[in-house]
């Protein structure tokens, strides 16, 4: 049935948005933009007469078609629900998601989430109505929802109410515990990411909470330095030897804030007379990481913070960031170290050492030692870095890890043969294969082993392995890892598995070459569904070729972010988010990394929106 019968069909209906809703719930861009127009005009009707009932019922109807709504990703669908914003639709989805406040219940209203979803896809202001009014609710978990999504609209109201929810008394239960701090985290957050300086930092001088996140400074650099006439203050307390340790912490905040090196010195001079282990060090060391302190007298004196028990963490960090000299300074310590009291993350310094050219030789030594010490069952074991030292023995351990059967610990196996690989690559690709149909866990990181160590072996490798497995989650991290592979040389594997005589080959080979959209891989799927005699088999095709038109318009997503106003990167950024794969989106080889459109010139918020929303969705993929 066409797409112009569906709507002819639909047009004759009392209610026949529902039928095309029906038809394309699961494939919502592949209506026309006629299709929806007529949606969005039934859509519009039906919410004027539910408004305007002398008894209004409870609308759950409204959530599947804000559901479909919300689930476009094709641009031209995209641009026809952009063009009803300011219009009546808008205003009264706005209207129902603010009718929906006075449930004070952790479990996400649908419809209230999903009118927000459309109302940010719109790209209107009438995301500001429910923005607004959320932070106003006596119940906790409303306000919750609108200051969780209060960046995403730099208004001034929003940023007055953030204000004034951040210089709100904070209470802790006898667990620590507070909802206050979190509404002050949340609330202080937002407001860096969308408010004036004048207003944040008068809210952070006036709380009377110095607990703020550090990454403060990354969500209001795109502002610049933050004037002097501001910041003056702060540093008159700096250089005030009787200024009080609360006073103290605060001026520290505006400093590392400010991105005004002038801090610097009267910085220096607090960490000179501070205690090490007390918060006025750890704030102060922050603050000169942050205005780009790599003096040798902030060396010296982040070298002794890192030999301290509260704040070795800041001083390590610190000297990591220092260049050459930091990294030999911490390789330095680690070799002094006490046998009996071990540096904090150590594994974790090991690896960041080894990314330096000029400490890596120390790394190597570092995790030789390190892997010699008992079993660290829940920290990095760091075989893979230990490989490279000529160590008979060593190497041998590493290789009965690296093969262990029924592993305590699947991550060391991967560790050890991330290291079997750099020595005995022959061995290792035996010990890939063995572990990815013993540690479903693991098959990610296994794949782009095989990948990076037998490029011209791991398509077939790949392909071989996904039809002896049969899992799925095995078939999609495959054909994600054979995106790293030159195109070229997958297709001809892919192909000729597509025509394969087995029914079952096909089709696990069809999921991996929905991961490959590339001129002949498409072409070929195309001619499955033309010519295939299994119905299995032709579904999945056409499930892949869908999965390749989807990936055409979050490549055309990306194309528009950059040159897009504010507002539109948000709608644009929430559809790239949840159409787009979450590995892909942070695989920093892939075409889909979000580094590629999160520059420097756009707002940190974004990016850190990005990393939260993805978090959960690798955990709820897991």
């Amino acid at each position: 049935m066409t797409r112009q019968r569906i709507l002819e069909l639909a047009s004759n209906e009392s209610r026949g948005h529902r039928r095309i809703e029906d038809l394309f719930s699961e494939r919502p861009d592949e209506i026309d933009v006629a299709m929806l127009e007529f949606v969005l005009h039934s859509l519009e009707e039906e919410l004027q007469k539910h408004l305007n009932a002398d008894t209004k019922d409870e609308p759950y109807w409204l959530s599947r078609s804000l559901d479909f709504l919300g689930r476009i990703t094709n641009p031209d669908l995209l641009a026809t629900l952009e063009a009803k914003a300011g219009g009546k639709l808008e205003g009264m989805i706005a209207d129902v998601a603010c009718s929906r406040l006075n449930t004070n219940s952790r479990t996400l209203d649908s419809i209230r989430e999903n009118a927000r979803r459309v109302l940010i896809l719109m790209g209107g202001d009438a995301i500001i109505t429910l923005i607004k009014q959320e932070p106003d609710s006596e119940h906790y978990w409303v306000r919750h929802g609108g200051l969780n999504w209060a960046f995403v609209h730099p208004d001034d109201n929003i940023a007055n109410k953030l204000a004034e929810i951040a210089s709100r008394p904070v209470t802790y239960d006898e667990n620590g515990k507070s909802e206050q701090y979190l509404e002050f985290y949340q609330a202080i957050t937002a407001l860096a990411a969308i408010g004036n300086d004048t207003v944040l930092l008068e809210v952070l001088n006036h709380s009377g909470i110095v607990n703020v996140p550090k990454e403060l400074v990354k969500f209001r650099s795109h502002r610049g330095r933050i004037p002097k006439k501001l910041t003056k203050p702060a540093l008159q307390i700096l250089q005030n030897s009787t200024s009080s340790e609360v006073k103290l912490l605060n001026a520290l905040i505006t400093a590392w804030l400010s991105n005004d090196a002038d801090f610097i010195p009267a910085i220096r001079s607090i960490l000179t007379q501070a205690d090490l282990e007390g918060r006025v060090a750890s704030y102060a060391c922050i603050a000169l990481e942050e205005l780009g302190d790599s003096s040798d007298e902030f060396m010296g004196l982040a070298k002794r913070l890192a030999r301290t028990e509260s704040n070795s963490t800041w001083g390590l960090n610190a000297l990591l960031k220092m260049g050459t000299h930091g990294f030999e300074l911490v390789a330095e310590l680690l070799k002094m170290q006490d046998i009996n009291q071990s540096i904090e993350h150590e594994d974790q310094i090991i690896r960041a050492l080894y990314e330096s050219r000029v400490s890596r030789q120390k790394s190597i030594d570092a995790a030789v030692n390190y892997c010699q010490q008992p079993v660290h069952l829940f920290h990095d074991s760091l075989y893979d870095i230990a490989a490279e030292a000529n160590e008979p023995n060593l190497r041998e351990k590493i290789l009965d890890v690296a093969f262990t059967a029924d592993s305590i610990s699947p991550t060391q196996q991967l560790r050890a043969i991330e290291g079997l690989a750099k020595f005995n690559v022959t061995r290792a690709v035996e010990a890939i294969e063995q572990a990815i149909q013993n540690y479903p866990n693991l098959e990610r990181e296994l794949c782009y082993l095989l990948v990076r160590n037998v490029p011209e072996f791991a398509t077939e490798k790949l392909i071989n392995l996904a039809i002896i497995v049969q899992r799925e989650s095995f078939s999609r991290v495959a054909g994600q890892s054979l995106r790293k592979i030159d195109p070229r040389n997958v297709s001809c594997h892919i192909i000729k598995h597509l025509n394969g005589s087995n029914s079952s080959e096909r089709k696990v080979t069809i999921e991996l070459a929905s991961w490959m959209p590339v001129p002949e891989i498409t072409d070929a799927l195309g001619h499955l569904t033309d010519h295939e005699n299994f119905s299995e088999v032709r579904l999945a095709a056409l499930v892949a070729l869908e999965h390749h038109r989807r990936e055409t318009n979050i490549r055309m997503l990306f194309s528009a972010f950059s040159s897009a106003i504010p507002k539109r990167q948000w709608s644009l950024m929430i559809v790239i988010l949840d159409a787009a794969d979450p590995y892909l989106l942070t695989d920093t080889n892939d075409p889909l990394w979000l580094g590629n459109i999160l520059t420097d010139k756009i707002p940190a918020i974004f990016t850190r929106h990005a990393n939260s929303v993805l978090s959960n969705r690798k955990r709820r993929e897991k």
